[in-house]
């Protein structure tokens, strides 16, 4: 399980994870943090990492006089792990009143539900469709809300709504999952 990181280490974290070309330096660290509005002493920017390395986030290596770091743990990892923690803290592990949020609280673009519907439809043509479980729990909500639940979404909420529940019983009933 990923342990928590403050705000402060996030940011580090956040550049470390964005530069593709391999480990980050100190003195790239340091010039990217100020761009972003985070001119950071040296010293603080030394206890942050330090605590980052100590927590298992990063790998550390001293090269003459420079230190590179090396992300151990993923972005994906580390979004996956706060997502449950969310979850589970806030909604007790219910998929349901977090979808419910997501949806009636007009937290979903057009342009973010066109990309979801993308995705799924290019999911079940790679052959992948859904699985038991995952997913598909807050899919079965989302049917029960708008047929049996009695609750009144917004009209584009309730048009998104059924446009997902839709694809997803296409998915899962091609899979037989449903």
């Amino acid at each position: 399980m990923t342990r928590q990181i403050s705000d402060a280490e996030l940011e580090i974290m956040k550049v470390v994870w964005e530069n593709k070309e391999g480990p980050t330096f100190f003195a790239g660290l340091t010039e990217e943090l100020t761009k972003r509005g985070k001119p950071w002493q040296k010293n603080t920017l030394i206890t942050l990492l330090n605590r980052l390395v100590s927590k298992g986030f990063l790998k550390a290596r001293k090269i003459g006089r420079c230190n590179e770091y090396t992300p151990l743990v993923s972005e994906t990892e580390y979004q996956q792990a706060q997502t449950r923690k969310l979850l589970d803290k806030i909604y007790g592990g219910n998929v349901r009143g977090l979808v419910t949020n997501l949806i009636s609280g007009d937290m979903l673009s057009d342009d973010e539900f066109a990309e979801l519907k993308k995705y799924w439809k290019g999911r079940n043509k790679n052959g992948y469709g859904f699985k038991n479980g995952s997913v598909h729990v807050a899919f079965r909500f989302l049917a029960y809300s708008c047929f049996f639940g009695g609750e009144i979404l917004f009209e584009r909420q309730s048009q998104q709504a059924m446009a997902v529940l839709h694809l997803a019983y296409c998915d899962t009933a091609a899979a037989g999952s449903f």
